[in-house]
């Protein structure tokens, strides 16, 4: 009796795996950016004063299960570098002909993988994000602290981390002769995104 029960019990339990795994990918949702309701921003420190740039030109995507970041692995997302604006038309240009972004017009960012910080809300999270970010063709591992919560199956989430001039290859610049910007950026985020509308079928 003991051997027909412990073998019948292998198959349920691969059953029970099986099934946990399609209704944890049924569950997921495709989800997009809204550029509109999203803004990405960079704060920087020169001689004597400090300023931000920032950017609502923004694209991306992940395929989520609602209610924590499962499955963000392989997420993207990426602004328009020209279009970052910091309120200074010479200083923007400076930055352009820095980021070269005639040759790298995109900056993009890849997630992979989320690590809970501590025990949050149901629907509520914050943690880790880990990622590569890609500038003016170089590609480095990024850390950003993000927290965030659902509201249905739409997600908003807000972030921040630093990254270095240096670490992607371009001298802090100089703004206006003698002042020169802080090699260390602080990077922000805020981002909300609504379900993927579903691709149209062929013939319809």
């Amino acid at each position: 009796m003991r051997r027909h029960a412990h073998g019948a019990l292998i198959p349920a339990l691969l059953f029970a795996a099986s099934t946990g795994a399609a209704r944890a990918q049924a569950e997921r949702v495709a989800l997009v950016i809204d550029p509109a309701r999203s803004e990405v921003r960079f704060r920087a420190q020169a001689t004597g004063h400090a300023f931000t740039g920032k950017t609502h030109r923004i694209e991306g995507k992940a395929t989520l299960a609602p209610g924590g970041l499962f499955g963000v692995e392989g997420a993207t997302a990426g602004v328009e570098a020209e279009s970052l604006d910091t309120g200074n038309g010479i200083r923007d240009r400076k930055m352009r002909h820095l980021l070269e972004t005639d040759r790298f017009p995109r900056i993009a960012f890849r997630a992979t993988g989320f690590t809970p910080r501590e025990k949050t809300a149901p629907g509520v999270f914050h943690g880790v994000l880990a990622g590569s970010l890609t500038i003016r063709g170089v590609t480095k591992p990024v850390a950003l602290d993000v927290t965030g919560a659902w509201a249905g199956s739409a997600l908003r989430a807000s972030g921040s981390g630093r990254i270095r001039f240096t670490d992607f290859g371009m001298k802090p610049p100089r703004v206006i002769g003698l002042l020169r910007v802080k090699d260390e950026v602080r990077l922000e985020f805020d981002v909300t995104t609504t379900p993927a509308s579903p691709a149209p079928v062929a013939g319809r």
